[in-house]
């Protein structure tokens, strides 16, 4: 058996070109490596930053923009009403399902008025018929409707109503 291995080495040794191959695959191998990592850093944002160079106005952009600052956000129950529903093709009336949350500037006033605030949401809500709240700007409508109920109870407090959740059953 070693005969045979001595005999292939000689072989792979007389044949140069399999040598040379044999030497040039794990130099190929690192040269894209190290390409690759170099251009995953430079993409990346990592090696400009580390470099000191990079681009400075996504910096300066990023402080010129400030944070709103927002108000306290009560969140209602759930309000679930029939609508009205004039054509009468289904034998029940149609639900609608709407979770409503109010972004206000003191939130002890919604705790003290809710039960008023829900009344007055459910009224609003059974003026509206099916046909509008299907309607592309249907969601807009219920809005319009409930800030218009919530500014007559909370006054300048109310800064707007949130609709979380909207479900025609």
């Amino acid at each position: 058996m070693t005969d045979a291995v001595a005999d292939d080495e000689m072989e792979l040794a007389e044949d140069g070109d399999v040598r040379k191959t044999n030497k040039l695959i794990p130099l190929v191998a690192a040269a894209a490596l190290i390409i690759g990592g170099g251009a995953y850093g430079w993409f990346s944002g990592f090696l400009p930053g580390l470099l000191g160079g990079g681009d400075t106005s996504m910096k300066a952009e990023a402080e010129v923009y400030e944070i709103p600052a927002y108000g306290a956000i009560v969140a209602l129950d759930p309000i679930i009403i029939s609508l009205p529903d004039q054509s009468q093709i289904r034998r029940r009336l149609p639900r609608l399902s709407v979770t409503i949350a109010l972004e206000v500037k003191d939130e002890m006033i919604v705790h003290d008025v809710m039960p008023q605030l829900r009344n007055d949401f459910i009224e609003a809500m059974r003026t509206l018929d099916i046909q509008t709240l299907r309607a592309p700007d249907g969601l807009e409508a219920l809005r319009s409707v409930l800030e218009t109920r919530a500014e007559g109870v909370l006054g300048a407090s109310l800064e707007q109503v949130l609709i979380t959740e909207f479900l025609l059953l």
